[in-house]
């Protein structure tokens, strides 16, 4: 779902850095599908713009165009997750037809899924953060929607 897919595509965001560490922590994955970092240690594997130049040198890596490896795509990760929380709300109250009054994303779900909800919108679970009540989302005001 990092991928931003499925129902709960709005309550499911993980750190660029952070989740390569805690779900590859000996680098293995990153290793076998990122070649170019292979031989960079382990503690600079998931986020290589940390690395000093020299272990960047002695480990074959060079970032940036003509290197071997991109420069951080995001670089302030606050302001992505700002950013992104912004763009989601806007495109949530676009669509308020999909909300139900407590700010929860509705689904309808397929005939012959369910014994009683078959064709009926059906709430699903949304993060605090992106209900949107009366229009608004909780505490009133977000940038980025049109105001």
């Amino acid at each position: 779902n990092a991928g931003k897919s499925g129902l709960d595509q709005w309550n499911f965001t993980m750190h660029p850095a952070r989740a390569g560490k805690t779900q590859d922590p000996g680098g293995e994955y990153t290793r076998r599908w990122c070649p170019e970092l292979a031989r960079l240690p382990t503690k600079y594997l998931h986020s290589p713009w940390e690395a000093p130049e020299d272990v960047l040198r002695s480990s074959g890596v060079r970032l940036g165009p003509g290197g071997s490896y991109p420069h951080r795509v995001v670089k302030d990760i606050s302001a992505g997750i700002r950013q992104s929380g912004d763009a989601i709300r806007a495109q949530r109250a676009r669509s308020l037809e999909w909300n139900d009054g407590g700010g929860y994303d509705l689904i309808v779900l397929p005939r012959g899924s369910t014994v009683g909800h078959d064709g009926l919108p059906f709430r699903v679970f949304t993060k605090p953060e992106f209900r949107i009540i009366g229009g608004r989302p909780p505490g009133g005001a977000w940038a980025g929607a049109g105001e």
